[in-house]
């Protein structure tokens, strides 16, 4: 971090630098050559501008304490360069402001609205809110059963736009399955997938992976979710 009248020489420094880069810029690009450069700081920028733009930044940049870093440049290939722009953009810039989140086009709670039409009226009415203290970590879940032992139906949106939060969501709540074992004698996730087929395929890997550590029902499998919780309840 820079304060005060650091800041101020940082940014007296960078300048000084910029403006060097640039009148050399200007002299090679004038089809001049400097011969016998005796200054050791201009020699070094000089053969700067024959590098990639990383070098050029790391000597605008040189402390590696400050928030801006070059690489060096590197390559890819790809089918379409504007989308694949878009999406680095989005996963090295934007993905870093403060109040950024998983865009999603249906929330958990939408999904439980959609699930709940379809659910018989009794079913539902007895699934109530319930704080969980697991260990050192507290849970709240708005639909769960006692019968002795406790049993939570918890909805989820994969309707998400990203393959990353889709997959992030969904190793989270494989952490939470496994670590709420313990203390819960059922957890039945409520899934509704993606309308995207861009992130289709990792919604269906999110699913092999919680099906692995609890019971999943997908969103449009209300009538074997109705079954179980019924037979749950008798």
């Amino acid at each position: 971090m820079v304060i005060g009248d650091e800041r101020l020489k940082v940014y007296r420094r960078h300048q000084s630098r910029l403006n060097l880069i640039g009148a050399l810029h200007k002299v090679k690009t004038s089809g001049l050559i400097i011969k016998n450069l005796a200054i050791p700081q201009i020699s070094a920028f000089f053969r700067t501008l024959l590098m990639d733009a990383g070098a050029q930044l790391r000597l605008i940049w040189p402390d590696k304490g400050l928030n801006y870093q070059a690489t060096e440049v590197r390559a890819g290939a790809t089918e379409d360069l504007r989308a694949e722009l878009d999406g680095l953009f989005d996963r090295f810039v934007t993905s870093q402001a403060p109040d950024r989140r998983p865009r999603a086009r249906r929330e958990d709670a939408d999904v439980w609205k959609e699930v709940t039409h379809r659910l018989p009226a009794d079913l539902a009415l007895k699934l109530q809110p319930t704080k969980v203290e697991a260990g050192p970590f507290s849970f709240k879940f708005e639909h769960t059963y006692q019968n002795g032992s406790l049993h939570v139906v918890e909805p989820l949106s994969f309707d998400l736009l990203e393959t990353d939060s889709v997959r992030e969501k969904s190793l989270r709540w494989l952490g939470y399955a496994q670590h709420l074992k313990p203390y819960l004698s059922t957890l039945r996730l409520v899934v509704a997938g993606p309308d995207s087929d861009d992130v289709a395929k990792a919604y269906r890997s999110a699913l092999g992976i919680l099906s692995k550590a609890t019971e999943v029902y997908e969103a449009d499998q209300t009538d074997r979710l109705s079954h179980d919780l019924q037979k749950l309840m008798s």
